[in-house]
């Protein structure tokens, strides 16, 4: 966390990308703080790359911040582990379907999400997700004087759920 690269503008703060799936082996983000504020869409984008790892990173959005982490396309065996990612105002993780092009056997496992009220933890469209012992807080917040919702887990894919915690709401969808 000694890294801090804060976004304030709209642009992806971090963007791992190549016009065809490329074996970066090794590339990814490592005990990094990415802050977003402003109009960011994105914080960490990952489009069509094969190994990316982020670990043990702290991504913090804004209310005005879309996605925390989107990983699209034609990445394959993507790591997310032992990370704190929060505050996006649609979904703290986002694994898109682009024209029928979907992110393949994504791992996400340890990290702790709170997004924002109404948003998602992990909105999935992948196949072969794996998301395994992580900590779902403040995923539904009822009541007011916040009292939207939310959900934890968004899935179309058909992803392995195993041993996951939310307080206080929903579980997926």
């Amino acid at each position: 966390g000694i890294t801090i690269l804060a976004g304030a503008a709209d642009v992806d703060v971090l963007l791992f990308q190549d016009a065809s799936v490329v074996d970066y082996a090794g590339a990814g983000i490592s005990r990094m703080t990415v802050v977003g504020s402003g109009a960011n869409v994105r914080l960490v984008t990952v489009n069509n790359v094969w190994g990316f790892t982020a670990q043990n990173c702290r991504i913090y959005g804004s209310p005005t911040v879309l996605r925390c982490v989107e990983i699209q396309r034609y990445s394959f065996e993507c790591k997310l582990d032992s990370c704190r990612i929060t505050d996006a105002s649609e979904s703290c993780v986002y694994l898109n379907e682009i024209s029928g092009e979907l992110p393949n056997g994504c791992m996400i496992t340890n990290c702790d999400f709170a997004p924002d009220d109404g948003a998602y933890g992990v909105y999935d469209e992948a196949q072969k997700t794996r998301i395994i012992g992580n900590w779902f807080e403040y995923a539904y917040n009822a009541g007011p004087p916040v009292g939207n919702g939310g959900t934890s887990i968004y899935s179309t894919g058909s992803p392995l759920i195993i041993g996951n915690n939310a307080t206080d709401g929903y579980y997926g969808e």
